[in-house]
């Protein structure tokens, strides 16, 4: 067994430090812009998005979602059946078509977050003009979330 006087068995390992001039890279942040009124519903697509490494912003009212979509800039709009003050087509309608917004978010999916018989009713009611990518139940169901924002998120690249 070697002993303290025994240096010439003994090393000494110095952990390695990133080089200081290496630039660092840094995966751009794919950002999800929630607009839903139900802080229940909201608060389980924020943990689940985060958990899988979405940038998440909540909108409760469909009128700050618009002025939030400015600044924020999402890849992608989630947005519930009970958004506030605006439905939730009329949202859709005015990401889509608006002059203001319509030419910088008319190709960025949108995912409805409704309830089986409002989606029904939406979904006639949105026919032939708001087109939405997806539709998603509520209760949520985290891997449907997912699968669904990954798919309208790979799409939208095409």
């Amino acid at each position: 067994m070697p002993t303290a006087s025994d240096s010439s068995n003994m090393t000494t390992q110095i952990p390695s430090l990133p080089n200081a001039d290496a630039p660092t890279v840094k995966a751009p942040v794919v950002r999800v812009l929630i607009v839903e009124s139900d802080i229940t519903t909201a608060d389980v697509l924020v943990e689940a998005l985060e958990g899988a490494g979405y940038g998440v912003e909540v909108a409760t009212e469909a009128s700050y979602g618009l002025l939030l979509a400015e600044s924020y800039a999402p890849h992608l709009f989630l947005i519930g059946s009970d958004a506030q003050r605006l439905n939730a087509l009329d949202l859709t309608q005015s990401l889509r078509n608006a002059p203001h917004f319509g030419a910088r978010f008319r190709d960025t999916p949108i995912i409805y977050i409704g309830n089986a018989n409002g989606l029904i009713q939406q979904r006639f009611h949105a026919l032939p003009g708001t087109p939405m990518s997806a539709y998603i139940f509520k209760p949520i169901d985290e891997r449907e979330l997912l699968e669904k924002v990954a798919r309208a998120l790979s799409l939208a690249e095409h």
